[in-house]
């Protein structure tokens, strides 16, 4: 008896890559440096870090192609890093690049082995290889990261990061007013769609931090929109300000008008 391959819709292409461009406002070119660091700017300014699937209604998100594209290009929601990253390879492979995505510990410095809870792109290009994320949601590259040791500390919107390679593995660091140590590290491979099924899974359960509270993330030309529970918190340039959110229409309202996001 013949086995239908449950993973299937892990595999297959991007629907349309053109209106993926048109999602995130980013006219098509020839792959470049230059097109990647455009479409990386496009989404992070477009697509919003989300977890409402997970935490409000209680949900694993899927991880096919198909549905990605519905979620976060037709119904024009956002997404987290397994979402986000597993839609934008596929866009970028649709558009000419040479990606695949890796499984990534998020460190912060820590002394110890995290566990891998997080997906990252390695994009090789004009003979270079470059680290792309919009799915962090929190303070990573908004640039395309060289992974060359040579290339030393590289500027990134307000932060700096850079690369190591050694044993295997690469070591994404980065440098802020409050931190500066290894953010990310992932073996010097590509992982399997598949692996990524079980990863994401563990991201919904009771317990883990997007089932426990809800965050939202966008960034703008001025700063970035954000929300941590109830709290709602806008930068723009100098400025910082935050209200609370109160109602349930109150979150309605901003998620709409802020983040673009309607359930």
């Amino acid at each position: 008896m013949e086995r239908t391959n449950p993973f299937a819709g892990l595999y297959e292409p991007i629907p349309d890559a053109n209106a993926y461009l048109d999602r995130i406002e980013v006219k098509k070119e020839e792959p470049s440096p230059a097109f990647l660091s455009k479409i990386m700017w496009g989404h992070l300014s477009h697509i919003p870090f989300e977890d409402l699937e997970v935490y409000e209604d209680k949900r694993t998100p899927s991880l096919n192609t198909a549905d990605l594209f519905d979620k976060l290009v037709t119904r024009k929601r956002g997404g987290y890093c397994f979402e986000q990253n597993g839609l934008l390879v596929k866009a970028l492979a649709a558009l000419g690049f040479d990606a695949f995505c890796v499984g990534v510990r998020i460190t912060y410095g820590a002394p110890f082995l995290m566990p891998i809870r997080h997906r990252g792109i390695v994009v090789t290009l004009e003979g270079k290889r470059y680290y792309v994320d919009v799915g962090f949601g929190g303070p990573s590259p908004v640039s395309p990261v060289l992974i060359d040791e040579k290339a030393g500390w590289q500027q990134s919107g307000e932060r700096q990061y850079r690369a190591e390679v050694k044993e295997g593995e690469v070591f994404i660091y980065a440098r802020t007013k409050d931190f500066e140590g290894i953010l990310f590290r992932f073996d010097d491979k590509a992982a399997d769609e598949v692996d990524f099924t079980s990863w994401n899974l563990s991201t919904s359960v009771p317990g883990s931090h997007f089932a426990d509270m809800r965050i939202l993330n966008l960034y703008t030309d001025t700063g970035y929109r954000k929300i941590e529970g109830d709290m709602y918190e806008e930068k723009d340039g100098d400025e910082v300000i935050k209200t609370e959110l109160k109602t349930p229409e109150e979150i309605t309202a901003c998620l709409k008008d802020k983040f673009g996001v309607v359930k």
